[in-house]
């Protein structure tokens, strides 16, 4: 997504909007509906650079929970 992002940025030539509506065509609704949640616990706009705001920070975490769960067992 970052990627794309950046190609955003760069191109000019893409609708952001069209690029989030076809970024969550390929989230589940569970996803979905947790960044929407998201979006409105941060007062963030539904936007690209949010959803990939989102996603990073889902990554981030579940990075820390593994790392948490592994010196554990």
């Amino acid at each position: 997504m970052e990627r794309i992002f950046v190609a955003l940025d760069d191109s000019g030539a893409l609708q952001e909007q069209s690029l989030n509506l076809s970024a969550k065509e390929k989230l589940s609704v569970y996803d979905i509906q947790t960044n929407k949640y998201w979006l409105m616990d941060h007062a963030r706009e539904d936007t690209f650079r949010s959803l990939v705001d989102w996603v990073e920070l889902r990554i981030q975490i579940m990075e820390e929970a593994r790392e948490e769960t592994d010196g554990i067992s």
